[in-house]
């Protein structure tokens, strides 16, 4: 069993969600991380009303799509033929690591974007070719495929067994958090990790050193939950258990992870930038037990 996964390129759809991530105020870091990466495109924007921004938009985008177009329709041709090659088995393997098989989505659309992230708005997922596109990067489209599902089956399992994290943005910053590192976790198992050709996998840089202490222990989130993972593998028990313990555990401390999400994302691009003091303040382990 697997999932169909149809590539294609939109470009209309692409750059209106594109212009969301640069108008809407809840994603205003996700527009500085747009202007870090192109960026020729602040200079333009400068002091400009939102019409004449979404115009210059419009065109800097449009000229990209026209200029790369046949080497974005080879990256889209690439990106089918590696996911109906490997994709299954990576499936397979993320499935029985969960222990969790009734996928509900069954087809899957991914839609190239020029934007330097993947997001997603399931039935579809975006994957970003910018590292192709304008580098010498290796088509990644089957790691961040298998860290979308991941997130798929984290949120089918959370709807089975009744476990709503969306009530609250502290409850969102958790599950936000919690999701992301465990895909660090999950990617990183050697199984999954050889089918995919990662070395050392974290997850978005957000969870790389989000840390907790445990017992005196202080490691990173997604190291806490590969050893729960393990010892309900041990028992031979079923992944919904793993994550309910877990969560159970860590959502006691809701409020401290939210502030360690809202902590990122006012500093961002300071922490992406090595500043230290803000560094060692993020790495300050959060206490759970």
């Amino acid at each position: 069993m697997s999932i169909d996964i149809t590539v294609k390129i939109d470009n209309k759809r692409d750059l209106s969600l594109i212009k969301d991530f640069f108008f809407k105020t809840s994603t205003h870091h996700f527009k500085e991380r747009i202007l870090r990466f192109y960026r020729n495109l602040p200079n333009k924007l400068e002091r400009l009303d939102e019409p004449k921004q979404s115009l210059i938009i419009d065109k800097f985008f449009s000229d990209i799509y026209q200029d790369k177009k046949s080497q974005i329709k080879s990256i889209a041709e690439e990106s089918q033929a590696i996911l109906d090659e490997k994709f299954p088995a990576c499936f397979q393997e993320l499935s029985e690591i969960m222990n969790y098989y009734p996928i509900k989505q069954k087809e899957l659309t991914g839609i190239i974007t020029l934007l330097p992230f993947s997001p997603f708005d399931w039935p579809v997922f975006y994957f970003s070719t910018v590292k192709t596109l304008f580098g010498n990067g290796e088509n990644d489209i089957l790691e961040i495929t298998t860290h979308e599902i991941s997130h798929l089956i984290l949120f089918e399992i959370l709807t089975d067994r009744k476990i709503d994290l969306t009530k609250s943005k502290p409850q969102k910053n958790f599950r936000h958090l919690f999701k992301e590192s465990l895909t660090g976790m999950l990617l990183s198992e050697n199984k999954l990790s050889k089918l995919l050709g990662t070395q050392g996998y974290k997850g978005n840089p957000e969870v790389h050193n989000l840390n907790i202490e445990s017992g005196n222990k202080v490691m990173p989130l997604r190291e806490y939950l590969r050893i729960n993972l393990h010892h309900y593998q041990d028992k031979d028990s079923k992944g919904h258990l793993f994550l309910e313990q877990v969560i159970k555990i860590l959502s006691v401390h809701i409020q401290a992870f939210s502030d360690k999400r809202e902590f990122w994302i006012r500093h961002e691009q300071d922490l992406r930038n090595g500043d230290t003091r803000l560094i060692d303040e993020y790495e300050k382990p959060i206490k759970i037990d």
